[in-house]
């Protein structure tokens, strides 16, 4: 998956929009940095954490081969994985309520 298409995904398990806006790499970097400088001095958490948009520069992929070879792993649907973390952080407070409520996971 892209970061879009991840985002997009989180965006249909809880219900929000995904963001619309793409920045170039060193805008993010630089609002950031900005950011978190600010939150230092209110002391709050960012919004902007600075090694997600480092990681964000990158193309990651991942490979369970090994995994299904030597441990027999199923890697399960995606979607409903997302869905069932969107659900969880919702539900200990670590993200807002979506507005029409707490989505409804299988």
């Amino acid at each position: 998956m892209t970061l879009k298409e991840l985002l997009d995904a989180v965006a249909r398990a809880t219900g929000l929009t995904s963001p619309h806006i793409r920045l170039p790499h060193q805008l993010a970097l630089l609002a950031g940095y900005a950011e978190n400088a600010i939150c230092k001095v209110l002391q709050r958490e960012p919004r902007i954490p600075l090694e997600g948009v480092r990681m964000a520069r990158y193309k990651m992929f991942v490979d369970c081969s090994r995994a299904v070879q030597e441990l027999g792993f199923r890697a399960g649907n995606v979607e409903e994985a997302l869905a069932r973390a969107a659900h969880w952080y919702i539900e200990n407070k670590y993200a807002p309520e979506p507005r029409h409520g707490v989505p409804q996971i299988a």
